[in-house]
């Protein structure tokens, strides 16, 4: 997900569905190198995403233990690579399908990921971070190159609100 692609294809998106059990730490549900993360962190409440790995926690909605939820985050690139290998676009994130209260326009994603030398990893920390591993369960996550638009997304975002309401082991 390096930043020279992610302005080639306009952007990125990542999404899936998650029923988070509880307990964990920063519990990464979809991370790039440690640094971009959809993370449902123990401290709180809500699902969120972590870009460069810091402040602030975009908060995209509330995921009580035990529930089922959707999230996406999708990047759209407004600017090119800039000289320090940064790239600056916007932010809107989704929420069983509705577009989240924090959305944000202008965010910068620095080139701290990119230099880390390390890929995409699901439910965990691509190094294996304990703090990191996600205890629950992650279903269809999906990481795409491009900014990709509501109907093109898993849930049909604005389509007729279907929704995970149970899961079984078979």
């Amino acid at each position: 997900l390096l930043n020279s692609l992610i302005e080639a294809n306009g952007g990125f998106t990542y999404e899936t569905w998650f029923r988070y059990d509880g307990g964990g730490t920063v519990n990464s549900i979809i991370d790039y190198a440690g640094t971009e993360k959809l993370v449902r962190e123990s401290a709180g409440t809500d699902a969120g995403y972590r870009n460069n790995s810091a402040a602030p926690l975009y908060l995209l909605g509330a995921a009580a233990v035990g529930e089922w939820h959707y999230a996406a985050v999708v990047f759209t690139a407004t600017s090119p690579v800039a000289g320090d290998g940064s790239i600056t676009g916007d932010f809107t994130f989704y929420f069983d399908g509705n577009v989240a209260t924090g959305s944000q326009p202008g965010v910068t994603i620095s080139n701290f990921g990119d230099s880390l030398n390390r890929t995409i990893c699901v439910g965990a920390h691509p190094l294996g971070f304990g703090a990191d591993f996600f205890p629950g369960l992650i279903y269809e996550p999906r990481v795409s190159l491009g900014a990709l638009g509501p109907a093109e997304l898993l849930y049909g975002a604005g389509s007729d609100g279907l929704r995970i309401i149970d899961f079984a082991y078979d």
